[in-house]
């Protein structure tokens, strides 16, 4: 009814069927507040996933609550406080050298892709659908070097046009060919891109790999986009963000050089 995205409802049924067999004895009356906290704080799972298992049956119990009649008389999720850690994600972000080993390292099939990710701040779970529609060459106005992320696509659900990006990505998705510039841009999974990526520039699974920063391609981009350029406010128009546009240089501000910037925009298909 509330015309939540499918990988929305995935997620709250699974925690949900997590939940029932948690308590395949229980009511929901039966379960007292103390007994909820108990369960959610000894869960063996990272404190932002008890944070969503809280929030799901917070909202199990809320809808139950407003059926006719009502599946349970108290609500324990109300007033329940976890007090769970807040883990902060240290941003760091993808020297130059391994942007330059991804756009050259990757296959035809994933590079422009890419491409828009490094260089336009286009989210990875855009580019591959992740349980929506994916960016497709159409939304790719190579001659007025306009990016147009429709609301079906943008995770935000909110059209967003992007235009007046530095020249690098432009350079990148030229190489494409014509007949190429069809149908999507990935037609790989999100897991695959990601992958090509890591592997690209020598962060892949295995012993000794360098961790992959959280959000990498997005994070680049933002870090070197507010580096080189002096208008916040424009690389918030690029990002996709509501908020303001201080917020963009209190994050990434100190996390790359104008030098740094200028390097990451040089990478280029012509550049050695």
């Amino acid at each position: 009814r509330r015309k939540r995205r499918e990988k929305t409802v995935t997620g709250y049924r699974y925690e949900l069927e997590k939940f029932e067999a948690d308590h395949s004895d229980a009511t929901l009356d039966s379960i007292t507040r103390p007994d909820l906290r108990k369960y959610l704080l000894g869960l063996k799972m990272k404190p932002a996933s008890i944070a969503v298992r809280w929030r799901c049956v917070r909202a199990l119990y809320r809808w139950a609550r407003r059926q006719e009649p009502p599946m349970c008389s108290t609500d324990p999720t109300a007033g329940l406080a976890l007090d769970l850690p807040h883990v902060d994600h240290e941003l760091t972000v993808l020297p130059v050298a391994d942007c330059a080993a991804i756009m050259r390292g990757l296959s035809d099939r994933w590079r422009p892709a890419a491409a828009l990710a490094l260089f336009a701040g286009i989210r990875p779970q855009e580019l591959s659908g992740f349980g929506k529609a994916r960016l497709s060459w159409e939304s790719i106005d190579m001659a007025g070097r306009i990016i147009r992320v429709p609301a079906s696509v943008a995770k935000t659900r909110r059209e967003r046009i992007i235009e007046g990006l530095p020249t690098t990505v432009w350079d990148w998705l030229g190489t494409a060919s014509e007949a190429a510039r069809v149908g999507p841009i990935c037609t790989g999974s999100h897991q695959g891109l990601i992958g090509a990526v890591k592997v690209a520039c020598g962060r892949g699974k295995g012993k000794g790999k360098r961790k992959w920063p959280q959000d990498g391609t997005r994070h680049a981009f933002a870090s070197y986009a507010v580096a080189l350029n002096s208008d916040p406010g424009k690389v918030s128009l690029w990002l996709g963000h509501q908020g303001k546009p201080e917020l963009l240089l209190t994050r990434y501000r100190a996390l790359a050089t104008k030098a740094q910037a200028e390097a990451f925009f040089g990478i280029t298909p012509k550049a050695p």
